[in-house]
């Protein structure tokens, strides 16, 4: 019995023990077959995530650069495990995420219209700039790639040396090439999410118009490492041949270390719209560069009257063609004769020869032609320029035309709706053409007019109003342009549709300049009756004019 009893509790014990054995040796499967593969499966869709991630900060470098805003991104650097009971994890993935230097981009052969020529006239802009590089620190991802940003590009470089392209927002599109250089000394690496900080040095970017100089293309150089199958794979629908401008892409092989080389270009007498800006991923906030020159914006050679105001707009430029806030402007030299008026500020006292630009980089001056003594036409010269100018980039020529007539200005506030009234006389006749104190009112004619308006204006017309005690209300609108940049001279007869005495009729000739934001200017002039006194023109005072609109 005792024997019996001694086998049974052997056997149970047997059965324990193989239980265990059992259940150690599926807790050992797990541990060294599973929990890495389950892992692998945690940083595989880690590594997903963090592409975006990477793709993220492309998208905050792209808007820093377009709005002049930090932006700031969540970085998801590393990741944990679940944790399991009996089962150990290995610690926590990290990884890093750097700034790498890649060296100079340079677009050489290049001219630029206006006065931004004086600066970039033929000049090879050189700019140094780094890249963002992510690399994960996996503990069972064995061939997770290393994501890289480049430019516009984010992709995944592979450990046999293959890329893909990830995301790509745009280096070349049509005629606008927009290049976002990024500087700073970031590298952090860590598990936990963290901040990454954009913040903009040079934006936001503004559109240069830019062409080949001379006869050789406009060429663009960036370091890189991707290939050249790449590079054809991101820009083949801007080579020439598929509608774009891009004339050539090839990369050149960099040696040892060093990046290759991306060479772009680009059609020639052809005009571009150049966008540089440039950014930093670093903690501190940046300074932001210094004007590099100066160009007018609105203002030169216009034509001002005895008494007459111009404003002169200039804006102070870095060398990234992007707007500087903040910087000096003076009245450097003024050519204008005896008697050719004055060039201020606008200020009524104090330092009336200096203005400082302000967010959009804009300074204003204004020019008072003198009240009397001018003759025929003449002209009065003056320069401005940015504080201790050195070289003709960062000065500014500027021309007045004077003219002995009156001419009515009107350009407040806003310049884009300016209408210059340079000569204009307007006259009730009868059908032969007679002014005289006897004559019918049959029509009216506008002598010797002239007119100019500024770049927004989209339409100027002379609008004829005829009331009489004898006849219906009447008249007549006669548009003289439609267009930017309106220059019209001319003679126009505009007839009634009735023969109307002289004592019982008035004629209201009104000149209105519509722009493009709704503004509107207004010059109003009344013949009361026929005769010598029935002629209204710019020389006598008969116009008076209004501004109206949005702006005012």
């Amino acid at each position: 019995m005792r024997g019996r009893f001694l086998s049974r509790a052997q056997t149970e014990l047997l059965g324990a023990i193989l239980v265990f054995g059992v259940a150690i040796t599926v807790l050992v499967s797990l541990q060294v077959f599973a929990v890495p593969l389950t892992n692998e499966r945690v940083e595989f869709s880690h590594n997903l995530d963090v592409q975006g991630d990477v793709g993220e900060v492309s998208t905050a470098v792209f808007r820093a650069s377009t709005t002049g805003v930090e932006n700031v991104v969540t970085f998801d650097y590393g990741t944990t495990y679940p944790s399991r009971a009996f089962l150990r994890n290995p610690p926590p993935a990290s990884g890093s995420l750097s700034t790498t230097d890649l060296g100079r981009v340079t677009l050489s052969h290049v001219s630029a219209s206006g006065e931004a020529n004086d600066y970039v006239s033929d000049t090879t802009y050189s700019f140094r700039t780094t890249g963002l590089t992510y690399r994960p620190s996996y503990n069972e991802y064995a061939n997770a790639p290393t994501t890289r940003y480049e430019y516009p590009v984010t992709y995944n470089v592979f450990a046999n040396g293959n890329s893909s392209v990830v995301g790509e927002s745009g280096l070349v599109r049509g005629d606008r090439i927009t290049l976002t250089l990024v500087s700073g000394n970031f590298s952090r690496a860590q598990v936990a999410p963290g901040a990454v900080h954009v913040v903009p040095v040079s934006a936001p970017a503004q559109s240069t118009t830019v062409t080949n100089a001379g006869d050789d293309p406009m060429t663009l150089r960036l370091p890189t490492h991707l290939d050249e199958e790449t590079w054809e794979s991101v820009l083949a629908d801007q080579r020439v041949e598929n509608g774009g401008h891009v004339t050539g892409l090839a990369v050149e092989e960099g040696s040892g270390d060093a990046p290759n080389t991306l060479v772009l270009t680009f059609e020639e007498d052809e005009t571009y719209q150049l966008r540089l800006a440039r950014v930093a991923v670093d903690y501190a906030p940046q300074s932001s560069p210094s004007a590099a020159y100066l160009v007018e914006t609105s203002g030169d050679r216009s034509v001002v009257g005895p008494g007459g105001e111009q404003r002169v707009v200039v804006q102070a430029r870095d060398r990234y063609n992007n707007p500087v806030s903040g910087a000096r402007v003076e009245v450097a030299q003024t050519d204008l004769g005896a008697n050719k008026g004055t060039v201020t500020n606008g200020a009524r006292s104090g330092d009336r020869r200096t203005a400082y630009t302000g967010e959009d980089g804009y300074a204003t001056f204004y020019y008072t032609a003198p009240q009397s003594g001018l003759t025929g036409v003449s002209h009065a010269n003056f320069t401005l320029r940015l504080d201790d100018a050195s070289s003709d980039a960062e000065t500014v020529p500027l021309s007045m035309e004077l003219r002995s007539s009156t001419i009515i200005d009107v350009s407040e506030p806003d310049t884009d709706a300016e209408l210059t009234v340079v000569e204009l006389a307007a006259t009730a006749e009868d059908a032969s053409g007679s002014s005289s104190s006897r004559a019918s009112a049959e029509q009216v004619t506008l002598r010797d007019y002239e007119f100019t308006s500024g770049s927004g204006v989209t339409d100027v017309s002379v609008r004829i109003t005829r009331t009489t005690r004898t006849g219906p209300p009447w008249q007549r609108v006669r548009e003289i342009a439609s267009r930017d940049h309106i220059a019209a001279k001319g003679n126009e007869t505009l007839g009634f549709d009735g023969s109307y005495a002289p004592s019982s009729t008035v004629v209201t000739v009104t000149v209105t300049a519509t722009d493009n934001a709704g503004d509107t200017v207004t010059c109003r002039g009344e013949i009361s009756r026929t005769g010598p006194s029935g002629r209204i023109s710019v020389d006598n005072g008969g116009f008076t004019c209004t501004h109206s609109g949005r702006s005012n």
